[in-house]
């Protein structure tokens, strides 16, 4: 039951994303529309608890993320400053996973999105949020219970031809980061989904 339902979706962005390509020539243009297929996805099954936007997380010392393609985020206890348009700004606290977004994943776009999500899990987090019985608990973050964001890439294709490649890449491109800001892991939709294990390569 649950494949057939991703199935169908699956295949509902893959049509709107050709169907995107056909009708848009500028490239920017192609992966702002591609982020909001992913976008319009996730307001409509994750609980109301929750907003999806693009912009940037910032922490209380005033750093900031690099520009984030989708930011889920609590909408209920912070709400997110507005820059400009529909770019927001979301403290880290509050953040609970971002995302990279890619129309056609290789190396390069694969370096790209593990470089926007370390930019997101590095940040200084000053506090962390449990639910319990209904009710928010707002816990201090020390170094042993620090709860970073979740950061995963999706991509709608992908270069390479098998799998093995993929995951050869994706080690290659984690391999010098900090292993407490590595991503969580990768999608290619209706091709994989690679989880990545804590502490290690694989």
């Amino acid at each position: 039951m649950v494949q057939k339902f991703y199935k169908r979706f699956a295949e509902a962005m893959l049509t709107e994303v050709e169907n995107i390509s056909d009708a848009v020539s500028h490239k920017g243009d192609k992966g702002r529309n591609n982020e909001q297929i992913l976008v319009e996805f996730l307001r409509r099954y994750l609980p109301q608890r929750f907003s999806v936007d693009t912009g940037q997380v910032v922490s209380c010392d005033g750093k900031q993320s690099s520009q984030t393609d989708i930011i889920i985020h609590d909408r209920l206890n912070t709400p997110a400053l507005f820059l400009a348009g529909t770019s927001v700004l979301v403290p880290i606290e509050t953040t609970y996973a971002v995302i990279s977004v890619k129309t056609t994943l290789d190396k390069t776009q694969l370096c790209d999105a593990v470089r926007q999500i370390e930019s997101v899990r590095r940040l200084e987090n000053k506090a962390s949020f449990i639910y319990s019985r209904g009710e928010i608990l707002k816990l201090p973050a020390n170094r042993m219970s620090i709860l970073r964001p979740r950061g995963f890439v999706f991509a709608y294709k992908m270069k390479w031809k098998n799998l093995k490649s993929i995951n050869k890449a994706f080690i290659e491109s984690i391999e010098a980061v900090d292993d407490r800001y590595r991503p969580n892991g990768v999608c290619v939709i209706d091709k994989c989904l690679i989880r990545r294990l804590p502490r290690k390569l694989e």
